[in-house]
Order: structure tokens, then sequence, then C-alpha cells
């Protein structure tokens, strides 16, 4: 065939009129897409590169080693508290499926990462499902899915360390796809599961779990009302089982603790004015507009929606509530305003909902300015996040001069550093804190008082602190200083959470000053 060709002058063919017509508009929203891209790849490549770091980018990974190390072992997670173990006020879900995980590999963050990788995309492909799922619209789903990956940076870059957050979000994303379109008895059993599972990763999954339960029971009040209590009686079930294993600890580390921990003044934490709003706010505004009604809609969607991001976002509040807590306790509600934000970019196309005819519809030209200024606001230097070689070699000089002690080294904040020049591991000062703010007195005299004993008797060749707080008058006391770990300012210091490093190097004093016992 050859092209037909108009006369001079002639008015072009109306296909013609209508592809002139949509070039630009075309041209701006693969821009849009193009920008999108950059957000997903830009986070995998820097969770590629940080796998690799045999270091912490968060000062509680290597913690969360030992705590694994202690599953593979076959040993008690929750004991009674002392200078050599300290647990975490975690559910141990995370502790079990890191020891499942590392097992080809032993124990290390490498395995660890790894998990949190995999539940990082499985994240994203649930959101992507999500809005595919209710819209048909595929290039929103996957803005959507580029708008989380852009928030990374934005909550601390959590999203593949060797910490529960990426396995609890996923769990309960997976829950809530299965009650959303999975009505069948195996998918309700299975979202049920996938809610108990998420309690046992992390105590916050509840606030996202009842919202999610009203639902299905809305949706489905005879069958939903007798899962709801089977939830219930498995949730009571696997604490009393947990509890009475561990000697009653479980409950003592997982709920007592955290209670008493909790911060009950909302205006004391920065999320609404300060984490939310000035990087996300056009995603906001424009998802919760996602929630009016339209013609036509499925039952249940808006009242899904309501409640399934109610609950993630009030999750998340929670929990910054808390005292120490990081951006990390963000990535919920950046995940709920990310899958409203993709509903409201199908609906701006003319997508029914539900509507598998418009997987190809295109997105309007103003829709596009307003992604791509909403992703605008959230570009950041991905290299931030990755540690540098210097940091490497850093960290391996370290390790070699614990290894060359002859004897015990003791490192309050960084017990995995102990552990990988083959040295005895000790309680993380987190952990450590916790029980000294929020412990029974018996258990913070006695912890106290261990960690005391044992310098007096100066039981440590080396103690390598980033700072003294509490062990002050106790270490000076015995030990003195013998300069810092490093000489330059920068390097090796964690990337996220609390930022931090070794600063300083203690060795016994000797003389006739020094609480000799050894």
């Amino acid at each position: 065939m050859t092209a037909t060709r108009l006369p001079a002058g002639a008015p072009p063919l109306p296909h013609r009129r209508w592809r002139a017509r949509l070039a630009p508009l075309a041209t701006l929203e693969t821009l849009t897409i193009a920008l999108g891209a950059w957000f997903v790849i830009a986070y995998l490549v820097a969770a590629l590169l940080r796998l690799r770091y045999p270091f912490e980018i968060e000062w509680m990974e290597g913690a969360i080693v030992d705590h694994v190390r202690r599953v593979m072992a076959g040993q008690k997670l929750y004991v009674q508290p002392s200078l050599r173990f300290v647990p975490f006020i975690y559910p141990p879900l995370y502790f079990y499926l890191g020891a499942l995980v590392s097992a080809p590999f032993g124990p290390g963050i490498f395995p660890l990462r790894l998990l949190s990788i995999a539940a990082s995309l499985g994240c994203f492909a649930l959101i992507f499902a999500f809005v595919r799922r209710e819209s048909g619209h595929s290039r929103s789903a996957f803005l959507a899915v580029a708008f989380f990956a852009a928030c990374y940076p934005l909550s601390g870059g959590w999203y593949d360390l060797a910490r529960v957050d990426a396995v609890l979000l996923c769990l309960l994303l997976g829950a809530g796809y299965l009650l959303r379109f999975h009505g069948t008895l195996t998918g309700s059993l299975t979202a049920a599961l996938l809610l108990v599972l998420a309690f046992f990763t992390k105590q916050s999954a509840i606030v996202v779990a009842i919202p999610l339960l009203g639902y299905a029971v809305v949706m489905a009040p005879r069958r939903w009302l007798f899962v709801s209590a089977g939830c219930l009686l498995t949730a009571a079930a696997g604490i009393w089982l947990l509890n009475r294993a561990h000697d009653g600890w479980y409950w003592y580390y997982v709920v007592v603790l955290p209670a008493r921990i909790q911060q009950t003044r909302a205006v004391a934490a920065p999320f609404w004015l300060h984490d939310l709003l000035p990087s996300v706010s056009i995603a906001c505004a424009l998802g919760l507009s996602a929630l009016l009604p339209q013609r036509d809609e499925q039952r249940g969607r808006a009242l899904f929606y309501i409640l399934m991001g109610g609950g993630l976002v009030t999750s998340a509040w929670l929990s910054r509530l808390h005292a120490g807590a990081h951006e990390n306790v963000l990535i919920p509600a950046h995940a709920a305003i990310a899958m409203l934000f993709g509903l409201y970019l199908a609906r701006s196309s003319g997508v029914a909902s539900g509507a598998s005819a418009g997987t190809s519809a295109v997105l309007p030209a103003n829709v596009c300015v307003i992604v791509i200024v909403q992703l605008g606001m959230l570009i950041a230097d991905p290299r931030i996040e990755v540690p540098t070689a210097r940091d490497v070699d850093m960290g391996r000089q370290l390790v070699a001069r614990i290894a060359s002690a002859p004897g015990e080294v003791w490192l309050p904040q960084h017990g995995y550093l102990a552990s990988l020049a083959g040295k005895q591991t000790y309680a993380h000062s987190m952990a450590v804190y916790d029980i000294i703010r929020a412990g029974d007195v018996q258990d913070r005299e006695q912890l106290v008082a261990e960690a005391r004993a044992m310098l007096a008797q100066q039981r440590f060749d080396l103690v390598i602190v980033d700072r003294l707080g509490w062990l002050r008058e106790d270490l000076t006391r015995a030990y003195e200083p013998v300069g810092p770990v490093f000489t330059s300012p920068t390097g090796f210091w964690t990337r996220t959470g609390m930022r931090v490093r070794p600063q300083m190097v203690y060795k016994p004093r000797r003389g006739p000053n020094a609480e000799m016992g050894r």
C-alpha cells in the first residue's frame, strides 16, 4: 500500500488530525512515565549496591542478626535481661523468617537484606495490582509504584534494610488484596493467616488488621464473623504459646515494655505538618479525592480504601509517637497514599472502576504535570543512601583491630562488629536502654549492676563506644581513653536512623587508682 497523498491546501484526514493532537500529549505522558521509571530503577540500584555492604547501614541491623543467630542456634529469644543479651521489643516472626533465609548463607546482614528487598518488591507488585485491578489502567498503576519508590529516601531508606518494615507491609498489603479481590473461602482464610502473621511481625499491624476485618465483616458477615473470631483465637493462642515457651518474658518484652515506652501526646509528633504535608501534599489531596463516590462503582470500594488507607496512615502516626521512632514508620502511610494516588490518576484518565478497557487510556496533560511536580518534590541523590568503598575499608580496619585484641571487646552500640572479629557479642545499647527507661525496677537495677561489675573487674581488653551515656562514670573509673577509633571525621557513619559510628577506644587503667579485679 502507498500512503494517501492530499492535494495542496486540502485539510488533513480526521485520523491524522487526532494523531497530531495526541502527539504532544503522548510526549508529555512518556516523560512522566520515564520520570517514574527513574525512581524505580534508582531504588533497585541502591538496594543492590547496599546489599553487598557488610556492615550496618542502620545501627540496629547487626543486633537483628544476633537475634537470628540465636534462633538458628535453638536458643530462646525472650529471656531475662542481661549484658549478654536483651531482645528488642518486637514479635518473633521476622527473626524466624530471617533464620530460614539465612540457612544457606549463615547468619549475617546479607540474607536479611535480601529478605527485605524481596518483600519490598512484593509491596511494589501489590500496589500495582491494587490500582490495575481496581481501574484496569496500567500506567496509573505503574505511577503509583513510582511514587512509592520515590518515597524511599523520604522514609529513611528502610525498604531494603535488615529490619521488619518491608515484610510487615507486604503481609498487610497481601491480606488487603485478598480481602478486596478474592472473596472465596480459600482467599478469606489466607488473608486471615497473613493478618495473624503480620501481628507476629510487629505490634502496629493490629491497627491495620482491625479495620480490614471490619470491612470483611460488612461485606460477608456470616463468613467473616467466624473468620475474625478465628484470627483472634489464633493470635491469642500464639501469644500464650510464645509466652509459655519463654517463661513469661514474651509478654514482658512485646506488650509491657512497648506500652510503657509509647508516648501519648500526639502534638509532640511532627507527623502531619512535617512528615506528610511538605513532601507528599499533592498526592495526599488527590488521593483523598479518589475516595469520592463514582458512578457504577463496585460495591464496598470506597469503604475498603477508607478503612485500609486509614489503618495504614493511623499505624504510621501512632508509631511516630513512639519515643525514638524514625522515618521508617512512615512507610505504611506512603503505601496508602501511593494506592489512592494511583486510583486518582486512573479516574482522571476517564477510566471507570474496574474497566479493563481503560488499559490504554492516555493520561491528560494536566495530570501529567501534576505527577511530574509531585515526583519532582521527591527527587534526591540516590548515592547518598549507598556506602562507599572507603566505608568498607574503614570497617575492615576496625574489625581487624578488634580481632587483634587478646581478650574480649565490648561495643555497646555495635556488637555485630565484634562477631565479625570472632568475639563475643553483647546486648545492644538500644535494648538495654528500653529496660533502663521502662523495665521493672529489679530488672533495671540488675542489668546496671552487671555492667558496673564487669567494668570494675576490667573484663574487657577494649571498650569501643559511640557515646558514654549512663556508662560514663563507671567506664572512666576503670578505663581510660586511648584515642579515637578513626582519625577522619568522615566515613563509616550509618546512613539512616540514628547516625552513629564507633568513636572512642578505652583500655583498662593501670596503677593504684584503677579498680583491678582481673
